[in-house]
């Protein structure tokens, strides 16, 4: 069994995994921008508003799912794994010295604000600033200057969920 909650996990999971905000989602399935909002989420009397079946199929057609994949998105218990990246060099000083250890995860949703690990296609790596991301770029701040990046030069993208000095 799932709940109402479980469901709007579930798409800020999917918008994620597919990187998007959740209004970019909507606004990519052709709904209106706000429509996952959280703060749609709940009548202003409390009841829950669950998304409608019409939404459901939009996202799922424009991010090429199944309603059984979508399912795989429902989790009753959340599973993150995380990698270490051990930092061997100065050059992401004052944020981390050699000898850090990072935990990543790229299964975790990045919101704006997070620190975020990013890999690119030429084996580069940035840590930065997750500011936002369109469907062709993610905008970060990476030592106070702000980057542009082509979601198509970009491997791998993870969340920063600990460090260990």
């Amino acid at each position: 069994m799932f709940t109402h909650e479980d469901i709007w996990e579930a798409i800020d999971r999917l918008a994620a995994t597919k990187g998007h905000s959740t209004s970019g989602l909507a606004k990519l399935a052709g709904l209106d921008p706000t429509s996952f909002n959280k703060s749609k989420r709940q009548s202003a009397e409390g009841k829950p508003r669950w998304p409608s079946t019409e939404s459901l199929a939009k996202i799922l057609t424009v991010t090429n799912l199944q309603i059984t994949e979508f399912i795989t998105y429902i989790e009753t218990t959340p599973v993150e794994t995380t990698t270490e990246l051990h930092i061997d060099t100065d050059a992401y000083t004052p944020l981390f010295q050699k000898g850090d250890v990072l935990l990543i995860s790229d299964s975790a949703p990045i919101r704006k604000n997070d620190r975020i690990v990013i890999q690119s296609a030429a084996d580069e790596i940035i840590i930065g600033v997750f500011i936002e991301q369109d469907t062709h770029h993610i905008l970060v701040i990476d030592r106070g200057q702000k980057l542009s990046i082509e979601k198509k030069a970009i491997h791998s993208l993870a969340r920063i969920m600990s460090v260990q000095y």
